[in-house]
């Protein structure tokens, strides 16, 4: 980890909204405190991200979150923001990507980092637990890990097949007691505001949009004025958004000494007022936080409500009820009125058993949202920021790690680069020689069999004989060199790794068993040769096979070659599909041979001790499990290479009839 960490980590921030643009320079915040100097920012962000130091490619204010009617320039916009952004991954080549909220724009740009293979950290998921669950396979097959806010969202990745995700607490946590330390004191605050800091005080907050504020703004007041004829004392103070303009405040709020009207920020009227009349969204969250007892309400129009019905697979809408159901009473469309309003401020109000059961509630909320996962790195770590930059860290670092084994490959190249360039010489002429093949079959049928060249029929023998032990000679110096070649860095791999366990520690082999050790020395550097002596050279081999081949038949044909081009993707897919099952069940397969050796290991030298305590069937138990775990990712490993080889041939076989089909046709026709 020492080695990644020491280079500079390139980090794409992808926070295409205002609050995804202040959780994101939190995070850069964190990632600055962890690795120093050594982390550069780039990509789409606002004016928090801009002030913290990071180079803005794309203005989130300009082209994030865009709303309204011209949907032209909207999508003009957009589409300008996503090329920009591709276009980073292409040149700048970030060690991973932050996409932060706005899943829209955000999951098809992890697919072109997918596709470019740089790993992606998605911070603030989108709420794929309320509606739009498919979305869960997309990121399956895109997000490397999930940074998740809500105690309950595990357990749904989970179910749904994704096992990389991460809760770290939620991000109000990192800010709420900041924010309320500028609250000030509660007489002062009210008796600013016109209001009796004797006498209680029900804060009503109806929403930021205009159409949902003319909804529950009159159902609001309504509820206020009946519940004064029993609480003749009671005040009100509406929280007014800051997207509402003055104009249509004044036309919706009654003009009444005991209903006052602010635009201080939500936490601080919170922690003044004694009892909440609020709109279902996030301000429920900061209400739980300030231990706000409170009334959720919602309506909307009839489309709305038909959506919301056939879509979301919710009981409960109130944030504090899906992580706690039941937490606090929830007034949604027609329940929303204002005799139920009142009731429910009532209870609150007068019954303190009541009060205090909601308020046990909200604290149980927020004792969930201030927990996380267990991770070896998160006990240093004092906000779910700091834990989502340990996320992010982590899956750079392995990039950066993955960089460097190529790196340190080449090290071990140097010794023996002469060998090495001899064996590349060997495999470009045998690959090189397959686009000769072509043009002796053509001067075989066309010249010996239908022109009956006898001269050439005296040649072709001898040329055949010549190209023969030539692509001989290649054949085997390429196979020879490649393979003395790997058992050679095996050889100096070997000597590195004893050197340097020697260095070691004895609390190091403390913790780690001798069989996990000795498999690097059998196993692992043995993955090491095959890599070079099989898969370096099949790849360097067979893609100058492929382009003298390609270039002989362009020759021989354009058409045919131009019919090849297009098919060619039909015949890489499932190469490119089993191949990467193959490199995830060899990697698992590695894994289990470490833990099965060291279950053995265990056994062996504890032998007594599991003889004296009767632990015999539990070893055979836990030894058996291990098998089976191992039998079973060869036994997939196996069926995926036995797949391989039918399904390229049929692909094989349909090239061929195609051929034949085409050539013969032309013959036919001259």
């Amino acid at each position: 980890m020492s080695d990644t960490r020491e280079e500079t980590l390139r980090v794409l921030i992808s926070a295409g909204e205002l609050s995804g643009d202040q959780h994101a320079t939190r995070l850069l915040h964190a990632l600055r405190a962890q690795r120093g100097d050594a982390v550069v920012f780039r990509g789409m962000g606002g004016d928090c991200l801009r002030d913290a130091g990071m180079e803005i490619l794309v203005d989130a204010k300009k082209a994030g979150a865009l709303n309204g009617f011209n949907i032209p320039l909207i999508i003009w916009k957009s589409l300008g923001a996503f090329f920009t952004m591709v276009l980073a991954l292409l040149r700048w080549k970030p060690h991973v990507v932050v996409i932060i909220d706005y899943p829209d724009f955000n999951l098809r740009l992890a697919r072109f980092a997918h596709l470019f293979g740089i790993p992606v950290v998605y911070f603030i998921p989108p709420k794929v637990w309320a509606w739009r669950s498919k979305r869960v396979s997309v990121m399956k097959n895109t997000i490397k890990k999930i940074a998740l806010i809500f105690p309950f969202e595990k357990e749904f990745y989970q179910s749904k097949g994704y096992q990389s995700a991460v809760y770290v607490g939620h991000p109000f946590v990192d800010t709420v007691e900041e924010e309320l330390q500028h609250a000030g004191d509660r007489e002062s605050f009210l008796r600013e505001h016109g209001l009796n800091p004797d006498q209680q005080v029900v804060l009503v907050m109806p929403g930021s949009r205009p159409a949902e504020v003319a909804r529950h703004l009159p159902i609001m007041i309504e509820s206020m004025r009946s519940l004064r004829k029993t609480h003749e004392a009671l005040q009100a103070m509406i929280v007014v958004a800051p997207s509402l303009t003055d104009e249509f405040v004044k036309e919706k709020v009654p003009s009444e000494p005991w209903l006052q009207v602010t635009r201080v920020p939500s936490l601080t009227a919170m922690k003044h007022c004694d009892v909440g009349l609020l709109k279902t969204g996030t301000c429920n969250l900061e209400a739980a936080f300030v231990g706000l007892p409170f009334v959720s309400l919602y309506t909307g129009p009839w489309l709305a409500q038909v959506i919301v019905r056939t879509f979301v697979k919710l009981k409960e809408y109130s944030l504090v009820n899906i992580i706690r159901t039941g937490t606090v009473r929830e007034l949604i469309q027609e329940e929303a009125t204002p005799q139920h309003v009142h009731e429910e401020l009532d209870a609150l109000m007068t019954n303190e058993d009541y009060r205090n059961r909601q308020l046990q509630g909200l604290t149980d909320v927020i004792n969930q949202l201030q927990a996380y996962d267990d991770h070896p790195r998160f006990s240093d770590c004092a906000t779910a920021s700091e834990r989502a930059a340990v996320l992010v860290d982590e899956t750079g670092s392995s990039r950066i790690g993955a960089q460097g084994v190529y790196q340190r490959l080449g090290n071990y190249l140097r010794p023996h680069r002469a060998q090495f360039l001899a064996a590349m010489l060997c495999m470009v002429l045998y690959g090189a020689s397959d686009g000769f093949v072509p043009f002796l079959v053509k001067h075989i049928l066309d010249g010996v069999f239908a022109d009956k060249n006898t001269e050439l029929l005296s040649i072709l023998p001898m040329l055949l004989l010549v190209f023969a032990v030539v692509r001989g000679l290649v054949d085997f110096g390429q196979q020879f060199l490649m393979s003395r070649l790997g058992h050679c860095i095996v050889q100096d791999m070997r000597n590195a790794i004893n050197k340097h366990l020697l260095t070691l520690s004895p609390g190091y082999f403390v913790h780690r068993s001798s069989a996990e050790m000795l498999s690097r020395f059998t196993s692992d550097v043995i993955l090491v040769r095959t890599l070079l002596t099989n898969s370096f050279s099949s790849v360097i081999r067979d893609t100058i096979r492929i382009v003298a081949l390609l270039c002989a038949a362009v020759y021989l044909d354009p058409f045919l070659a131009l019919l090849a081009f297009v098919v060619l993707p039909v015949g890489l897919w499932p190469v490119y599909k089993f191949g990467k099952r193959m490199r995830k069940l060899s990697k698992r397969g590695q894994d289990a041979i470490g833990s099965l050796s060291a279950i053995v290991q265990e056994g062996i030298l504890g032998l007594r001790v599991v003889k004296i305590f009767g632990r015999e069937q539990y070893e055979q138990e836990r030894f058996e499990k291990e098998n089976e775990h191992l039998h079973r990712t060869f036994v997939k490993s196996e069926l995926i290479r036995a797949l391989t080889g039918p399904i390229n041939e049929l692909l094989g076989m349909g090239a061929i009839a195609g051929v034949i089909l085409y050539g013969g046709y032309s013959v036919i026709n001259g």
